[in-house]
């Protein structure tokens, strides 16, 4: 899926009237923003979630979706950030944890991965595929 920029930013036009986007406008730009992240437009992607986090910050799918991009984009400063908040929003869900995990062993920081992956291990019990892909890191990075 191509989109460009033109649409990206007829899509944005509520925010240059200085009002806040409705349920519907954020729902779009939230599928807009998978879309792109789906077509590998990763980039483009990140500008819509970052404008969804900008504009309500208590979203966590819109969080995720930003640690998603700066991840794959090897931003893992920002996305180790965002990753952190969607584990703020999302306490119990263990992917936030893992893919922080992930950022930290990319940037050599082994200890803050060692605990995330710890954290995700703990909450993700009755999830064998990622018990087993926490173990491999570990297995992988040293316990």
């Amino acid at each position: 899926m191509h989109i460009s920029s033109a649409k990206i930013a007829d899509i944005l036009q509520p925010h240059k009237k200085n009002r806040q986007l409705t349920v519907d406008e954020k729902e779009e730009l939230y599928r807009t923003g998978y879309a792109l992240y789906s077509s590998g437009e990763y980039r483009k992607a990140s500008y819509l979630f970052s404008y969804l986090v900008l504009s309500d910050p208590l979203i966590g799918c819109s969080w995720h979706g930003l640690a998603s991009c700066k991840q794959v984009l090897e931003e893992y400063s920002a996305a180790i950030e965002a990753w952190n908040v969607v584990c703020k929003l999302q306490p119990q869900d263990p992917l936030g944890y893992f893919h922080a995990a992930e950022c930290y062993l990319s940037i050599q920081q082994k200890k803050e991965a060692l605990q995330k992956l710890d954290k995700a291990e703990k909450l993700s019990s009755e999830d064998l595929l990622l018990q087993n892909r926490i173990q491999i890191l570990k297995s992988t990075h040293g316990n």
